[in-house]
C-alpha cells in the first residue's frame, strides 16, 4: 500500500490487529501426498460455508500446515481476510512406507527365487512393475526402482526401493 500519515514515522497509524488463522484438518492417502492432488474443502466463514480447491503439492508430508493468505475469516473492521492454516495428515499405506524422497516396499520371495534369481511384480505408484531378483540375493536387499517413488514440485522423482523377505522354509 501506499506511504499513508508522513507524520507517522515509519509506523503504520490505526493499523487493525493481525487477524487469528481460520486452522482445519485435511487427510489424504499416500498416493496422493506423494503425487500431489486437488481437494475440495467446504469450510464456513464468518456463518458462510464455502467451496475452496486447494493444491496439494507433490510430496507433502503427514503433519505440514499448508498457509494460504486470504483465504481465513473476514475481518470485522476491513475488507481484508486473515490466513488459513491446513494441516495435513497423510492417511497409512497397507503397502508403502516413505523414507524421505523414496517408496519402501517389501516383497516376499521363495528360498529357490533368492538362491537361482526370478522375476516378480510389485505394487508402485505408477502401478505394477517388474523386477529383476538377482541370484543369490540376501533376505533384507533392497533393490531400486528408478523415479517411481515421492514427486517433488521441483520436477524430480525419488526412487521405489523393494526390500526382499526370503521365506525360509519350516
Amino acid at each position: 500500500g501506499g506511504f499513508g500519515n508522513p507524520f507517522s514515522q515509519g509506523r503504520p497509524s490505526n493499523r487493525e490487529p493481525k487477524i487469528p488463522p481460520l486452522k482445519k484438518e485435511l487427510s489424504i492417502s499416500f498416493e496422493d501426498a506423494a503425487l500431489g492432488c486437488q481437494r475440495t474443502l467446504s469450510i464456513s466463514r464468518n456463518d458462510v460455508l464455502e467451496e475452496l480447491n486447494i493444491k496439494i503439492p507433490a510430496g507433502i508430508t503427514h503433519g505440514k500446515v499448508l498457509r494460504l493468505k486470504g483465504k481465513g475469516q473476514m475481518s470485522l473492521r476491513s475488507n481484508r481476510r486473515g490466513d488459513l492454516h491446513l494441516l495435513v495428515n497423510v492417511v497409512p499405506h497397507p503397502l508403502f512406507q516413505r523414507e524421505g524422497r523414496n517408496v519402501v516396499v517389501e516383497a516376499s520371495i521363495k528360498m529357490t527365487e533368492a538362491l537361482l534369481g526370478a522375476s516378480i511384480e510389485v505394487e508402485t505408484l505408477d502401478g505394477i512393475k517388474s523386477v529383476k531378483i538377482p541370484p543369490g540375493i540376501q533376505n533384507n536387499s533392497k533393490l531400486k526402482l528408478k523415479a517411481v517413488g515421492i514427486n517433488f514440485p521441483s520436477g524430480v522423482r525419488g526412487d521405489q526401493l523393494v526390500r526382499i523377505i526370503i521365506n525360509t522354509p519350516k
